[in-house]
C-alpha cells in the first residue's frame, strides 16, 4: 500500500443529527499499475491513485486511474466530487465548524 502524501481532517454528522466527529481524507501516493492487477488493458506508465475517507461509519476508498502518476494524483485531488456523493448521508464541516459546501 502506498504512504499517505495528502490530508484534510474533516468533520462529520449523520443527516439529522448534531453530534460531529472526526474524520480524515487522505489521498495515497500515486503508483504504476502492474500486470495481472487490473481486468483492463493499460499501456506502460498507467497509474493509480488511491482516495480514503477514514473515521465513517463505513469505509470509503476510491482509485483513479490515469496516464500516468501526475494525471492520476490530479484527479485524486478533486475530492469534492466524492464529498458531495458522501453528503446525501453525511453533513461536513472544517474542523472551525463552517459547513465544507458554506451550508
Amino acid at each position: 500500500m502506498s504512504q499517505c502524501i495528502a490530508e484534510r481532517v474533516l468533520h462529520y454528522c449523520l443527516k439529522g443529527s448534531n453530534e460531529h466527529h472526526q474524520c480524515v481524507l487522505r489521498i495515497l501516493a500515486p503508483e504504476e499499475i502492474l500486470p495481472g492487477e487490473v481486468t483492463f488493458p493499460f499501456t506502460t506508465g498507467t497509474a493509480r491513485c488511491i482516495v480514503q475517507l477514514c473515521g465513517l461509519p463505513e469505509t470509503i476508498s476510491e482509485e483513479f486511474i490515469g496516464a500516468d502518476t501526475v494525471q492520476a494524483l490530479q484527479l485524486a485531488t478533486e475530492v469534492e466530487p466524492l464529498l458531495k456523493r458522501m453528503s446525501v448521508k453525511y453533513d461536513f464541516f472544517f474542523p472551525s465548524g463552517e459547513g465544507y459546501f458554506g451550508e
